[in-house]
């Protein structure tokens, strides 16, 4: 995890110093705040703790989330931005709040089941709060058959943001606030690529009703979508 609790407030590993007294912001229990030339800070668990706030995080979703935070932190359209901040049941990495909206920037990088995917879209628009999933290419994964044989996981998260006489689509984190965003086609259509998108500047929050496609059922949602035509 990025985030502990120290006198009361919340602070990022990158920012602590040690010595300190750090407790996990879901469960209470002490953690150590681990800082390395290696691996990324962070605060850690103790091998007996039950709690699974954190837990299995890989290197690279944690380098994911500074990236986002970093590139939203210092946009003057965004008001406010924190990492891992619960809202309600569900913590999103990263949640800003951009022009007024609440927007929770969810970095997936493994395969995630369908039921807690709904779940969390749910969650997030019965709490006002926007959703955009970001997802990350692996280098030793050739991104183009990926994209032609995307898992089900991914095919939920692209059709989800169909709606309005728009079809779905996904993105790819791609550094210092773009994404690329990719759009699924079928036999005769095959794979489209969009130009590169800004996180804050090329996007938009809209409330989409539930609908059934793709062999998937949708709930009412509040998804931040990309505007057509970004010009990067």
């Amino acid at each position: 995890m990025l985030t502990a609790i120290n006198n009361e407030k919340i602070v990022i590993a990158r920012d602590a110093q040690k010595p300190g007294f750090f407790t996990c912001p879901e469960c209470g229990e002490v953690v150590t705040l681990r800082k390395g030339r290696v691996k990324i800070h962070h605060f850690a668990h103790r091998s007996t703790t039950s709690c699974g706030y954190g837990k299995g995080e890989s290197e690279l979703h944690m380098d994911l989330k500074m990236q986002v935070y970093d590139s939203l932190r210092d946009h003057q359209d965004v008001e406010e931005v924190a990492i891992e901040v619960a809202v309600g049941n569900v913590r999103p990495d990263v949640l800003a709040t951009i022009r007024g909206c609440r927007v929770a920037f969810e970095i997936q990088i493994s395969a995630l089941s369908i039921d807690e995917l709904y779940r969390r879209t749910e969650l997030y628009a019965r709490s006002g709060v926007y959703v955009i999933w970001l997802l990350s290419v692996n280098p030793k994964v050739n991104t183009w058959y990926r994209l032609r044989r995307p898992e089900s996981w991914e095919r939920w998260i692209h059709h989800s943001y169909s709606g309005g006489n728009r079809s779905g689509e996904i993105h790819f984190w791609y550094g210092n606030g773009l994404v690329r965003p990719f759009r699924y086609g079928n036999y005769d259509r095959g794979l489209g690529m969009a130009r590169r998108a800004h996180i804050v500047d090329d996007f938009f929050p809209i409330r989409l009703p539930s609908w059934t496609g793709g062999g998937f059922h949708y709930p009412e949602r509040r998804v931040w979508r990309r505007r057509m035509n970004t010009k990067r």
